[in-house]
């Protein structure tokens, strides 16, 4: 019997022991030398769950980890590449949202990948070069969606992005994937269950080369918290937040809203599409109420009338900021956008009464400013705009607009649903855009 059957013998009846006795299995690690435990206690094989498994050899080009918070995505990616480092891939390419995403989580945080190495298998991070360099002499090099760009020439065999619904620019993807063309040529993909176009991509590639992998927070219950689980299900029973960071069910429509995203796909510009010249445009404003940690963004939407009649979706610059900022911000896209065509502002008074518009025009007084008193609910309001998209009247950019989509998506009025600043913002700028029924009029909303 070779070395390979005899430690798979032995790592099958410590997984059994660890199932059915615990104690048991606690008495023979203690029984270990220190050479035998160490080993032991570095061997994936063992420890890791099935779904939890990867060999690169076998794998098709794509493997996808979707899975709910909590699961061990990042544990099982930083795993995987370590296993393709044991078999040879020399050209590794870790792909974030962030810079700090790809430092901070896939390589130095607690389950990355200089945790998973035996000590003197450890690798060496080299923040000055952004790479990791391993025991084979093997290089990964770190990448992030704030510079896509430098994917454009590099060339792997091995490839992880982790979360990639947070990564908003789909050329990130297309560029990782072209330059993984030597050697084995596999990537591995790790995320929460939010869906964009990276996401999208991958199920429609589902069963060709690309394999997911489903898992839910249950799953790994027996490495979190103590009555973690119990009282993240008992928070979120019955929720869409159940299904999607819980249970990693990837939600493509909400019974009740308006939207899905079929629709707004099939309104979703090309990368290489132009938009046409903008006859006029409006920025919504849904202001929030107070400035703290716990307050609502303020909900800061772009959009332009093309001379071809159609709606664009330009920009979604929704965040918390403080009164200064906003108004910043609101005035530097007028300033940006008054150059090319005719620029209204469309903002929202009920809470905040004319204070709201005394900060604007505090800043920069001749404005053009509208104020919209809401009288109806929020799903009356976008009820119109939403027969427009059906329509083909109105399209999105490829400019960050995901986190206003999941609004989109997901908003049914329903009672206890957080107020959904972004898509306010959005009906807001629209509306006042577009010919449609629900006419914004200067003080108040009416019927025409």
């Amino acid at each position: 019997m070779t070395e390979k059957n005899i430690n798979q013998l032995i790592a099958q009846k410590l997984r059994q022991l660890k199932e059915e006795n615990p104690e048991e299995l606690r008495r023979v690690l203690m029984s270990l030398t220190e050479k035998e435990a160490e080993s032991i206690a570095y061997d994936w094989s063992i420890w890791g769950r099935p779904a939890q498994q990867y060999n690169v050899k076998t794998a098709p080009k794509i493997t996808f980890w979707q899975c709910a918070r909590g699961w061990g995505k990042t544990r099982t990616g930083a795993e995987a590449v370590r296993h393709a480092v044991e078999h040879g891939c020399k050209r590794i390419a870790l792909v974030g949202p962030t810079a700090g995403d790809a430092r901070d989580v896939m390589v130095l945080g607690e389950s990355g990948i200089l945790s998973v190495f035996p000590p003197d298998q450890k690798p060496e991070y080299q923040p000055s070069y952004a790479r990791v360099v391993f025991h084979t002499g093997a290089e990964a090099k770190l990448f992030s969606a704030e510079d896509p760009n430098r994917l454009r020439g590099p060339q792997h065999d091995f490839c992880w992005m982790d979360e990639p619904a947070s990564i908003h620019n789909k050329d990130m993807f297309d560029q990782m994937m072209i330059g993984n063309r030597i050697g084995i040529a596999k990537t591995i993909v790790t995320g929460t269950p939010m869906v964009n176009e990276i996401v999208l991509e991958l199920h429609r590639r589902r069963e060709k080369d690309v394999e997911i992998r489903f898992g839910s927070t249950k799953d790994n219950a027996s490495n979190l918290a103590n009555e973690y689980v119990d009282q993240i299900y008992d928070m979120y029973r019955g929720t869409r937040y159940e299904k999607q960071e819980l249970e990693g069910e990837l939600i493509l429509s909400n019974p009740g809203a308006l939207w899905d995203y079929d629709l707004i796909d099939r309104q979703t510009m090309e990368m290489d599409e132009k938009i046409p010249p903008l006859e006029k445009a409006t920025i919504g404003i849904d202001p929030a109420t107070s400035t703290g940690k716990k307050s609502d963004l303020t909900g800061i939407v772009l959009a332009g009338l093309g001379e071809d009649g159609k709606g664009y979706v330009l920009g979604d610059y929704s965040d918390k900021y403080t009164t200064e900022q906003w108004t910043r911000k609101v005035i530097d896209l007028y300033d940006q956008y008054s150059q090319q065509c005719p620029v209204k502002i469309v903002i929202e008074r009920n809470a905040g009464g004319s204070l709201v518009v005394d900060a604007l025009t505090r800043n920069r007084p001749l404005l053009p400013v509208d104020d919209v008193f809401s009288t109806r609910s929020k799903i009356a309001r976008a009820s119109p705009i939403s027969l427009l998209y059906e329509q083909g009247k109105i399209m999105h950019t490829r400019n960050n607009l995901q986190d206003l989509v999941q609004e989109m998506v997901s908003y049914t009025g329903a009672k206890g649903q957080s107020s959904p600043d972004r898509l306010d913002a959005a009906i807001f700028a629209l509306t006042s855009l577009m010919p449609v029924k629900n006419k914004v009029v200067k003080g108040f909303e009416m019927m025409v």
